[in-house]
Parts: C-alpha cells; structure tokens; sequence
C-alpha cells in the first residue's frame, strides 16, 4: 500500500487541490482519490483536509509528509549508489603507507574501503617516508598517509591533514635530569613539560634518518639547537624506545608507541613544548593531478575513519601541572 504513498503524498502537498496534484502524477483525479481514501482506511487516520482550499494536512498527516520526503531522499541516495561504479565495476587504489601506520591503522582502513567498495582492489605498500614519497612522484601508488617530515612537502605533493600526533621525549627513570620530577602521576598520557635547553648533551638512541621519526627528531634538534650525544641509531622507531629503556639513552616517540609495547625499565616522559609537541599526519597526493572522484572519495573515507573510528583516534594527552619533587 506504501508503494507510491510516499510520491503521491509529496504531490498533494505541492498542489493546491487533488485535481493539481493527479496531473503533476499523470493519473485521474478519481484514482488519487480512491488511493488516498484507502491508504487512509488502512493507516486507521486521516492524513488529509479534503474541505479546504489549498488542502491541509492533518497532524499526522504532517508526519507522514515529513516522513516521506526523507524516505524518498534514501531511496534516491540507495539507487545512486547502486548504480554508481563504484558498486558495478572494479575499482583499484594503490595505498602506501609506513610501516608504524600499518601495525596500528591498516586493518581498520581495510575492512572499511571493503566494506565501502566490495569491488575494490586494493594494494599495499608498505616503507618508509623518502619511498613513499618517491612512488607518489613516479605515480606507483595513488596517496600516501605519513608525517609531514619537511617543509618542502607541501610545494611537492597535494596534502590532506589526518591528524596531530603528540611527540614525546622518553629518558629513563633513572637518569639525573629526572631526579627533579615526582614521577608518580607521569606517563605517556600525563607527561610533564620540559625545558628543550635541558637536554642539550644528553644521551640520545635515535631512529636512522631514512625514517619519519628519525627526521622528526632531527628537525626537533634543529629547531631548539640541541647538540645531542647519539649512542646508537636503529631502523624502527619501537627498538629504539626499547634500546633507551634498557638505560642507553633519552629517545623520541609517537604517544602510541609506548602505550603498545613493553619496555625494559620504566621511563619517564616530557613534552618539550607547551601546549604538546606535535607533528601532523597527513594525506599525500602527486602535486597538480586531478584526482578522480572515486580517489577524491576514498580519501575523504580516510579522514572520517581517523576522525570517528575509536581505535584509530589518537589518544587524549595532558600536561601534568605539577612538575617539581617538593
């Protein structure tokens, strides 16, 4: 009974009379009105005031109105994406994205262009900024989600921001320059503030420079001219977390690393700005191409996955106020 109710009762309320509304329908009079007599007979309500000049609308039937515009809305948006390409055809998108991002973020962008796009195929590649960079500039791959790591970047690639990620400086507990701090609240998501003059000398385990950490680090170091003493350089940004917790030195990190793996002695952590230290993860596209609409719409998918998918979202980090051992 509901089949055209939606569509007849949208006509009504754009006519003046159902004489103007079976027209704009291309069917009599009569049968609209037969129509609407039973749909009211088996709704058990009046819908419509037939006694007046343009018709009204019966409470309910302003529901049913309201109803049936967002239905018909649905039901249109439904059709189109059924008869979109990307529903019909097989799409492709080549992904990269670095190895860190992978571990924490790839099942979830997966299983949610998958279930975007069930025709979608899908390739990864997995490496480091400078590769990724590189593929984008041969166009091997379609976009990119990394850090920004230089200020060219912007000159050189189309960039989409994904989000802020609080950069912290990890030093083990039982180094001097943390004697000063009551550690007892501090952790990856309560660091304390401090000041970047402090650790000028002090021992540094570092990611090589090939690596998004490694280039955030020495950008850091550039920035508050720091004169680190670099103990050791490694080619993951877990292993040398896990290096300095076993005391050899203070190191850099993403506030989700220490949160994820296990380390070899307790460490304490700094901001070294006020608000947090951040560097910003980003969309990379090939500088000056037309994306295409299908490309255009994955990448917005990304960004509300990173927006509103809880495991992706970065966790919320505070400064702690409280800083000095009394």
């Amino acid at each position: 009974m509901l089949a055209h109710a939606y569509e007849y009762i949208l006509a009504i309320a754009h006519s003046e009379t159902l004489t103007q509304a079976a027209q704009s329908l291309y069917i009599s009079q009569p049968a609209l009105t037969k129509y609407i007599n039973r749909l009211e007979q088996n709704l058990g309500i009046k819908l419509i005031n037939r006694n007046q000049v343009p018709i009204t609308f019966t409470p309910a039937g302003k529901l049913f109105l309201k109803k049936a515009d967002a239905i018909l809305m649905l039901q249109k948006q439904l059709l189109d994406e059924l008869q979109s390409p990307s529903a019909t055809q097989p799409q492709y998108l080549h992904l990269g994205m670095t190895p860190e991002a992978c571990s924490l973020n790839l099942p979830y962008i997966l299983l949610g262009l998958k279930r975007k796009y069930p025709n979608l195929q899908l390739k990864i590649l997995e490496g480091q900024n400078n590769l990724l960079k590189e593929k984008l500039q041969s166009h091997q791959i379609d976009l990119a989600l990394m850090a920004q790591t230089s200020p060219k970047d912007p000159d050189e690639f189309s960039l989409t921001h994904l989000e802020n990620e609080p950069i912290l400086l990890a030093i083990p507990q039982s180094f001097p320059i943390c004697r000063q701090f009551d550690l007892g609240n501090n952790s990856p998501l309560t660091p304390y503030y401090l000041n970047p003059a402090e650790i000028n000398s002090l021992d540094f385990v570092l990611c090589n420079n090939s690596l998004g950490m490694g280039q955030t680090a020495r950008l850091i170091f550039q920035k508050y001219h720091i004169h680190p003493h670099i103990v050791m350089e490694t080619a993951r940004n877990e292993t040398a977390l896990r290096l300095a917790s076993a005391g050899l030195g203070a190191a850099f990190c993403p506030i989700r690393t220490p949160l994820r793996i296990g380390l070899i002695y307790p460490m304490a952590y700094f901001s070294l700005e006020s608000p947090l230290l951040t560097r910003q993860r980003w969309i990379y596209t090939p500088k000056n191409e037309k994306a295409t609409p299908f490309k255009t719409e994955c990448i917005h998918f990304i960004q509300r996955l990173y927006r509103e998918q809880s495991e992706m979202t970065i966790p919320v980090c505070q400064l702690l106020t409280i800083r000095k051992k009394s």
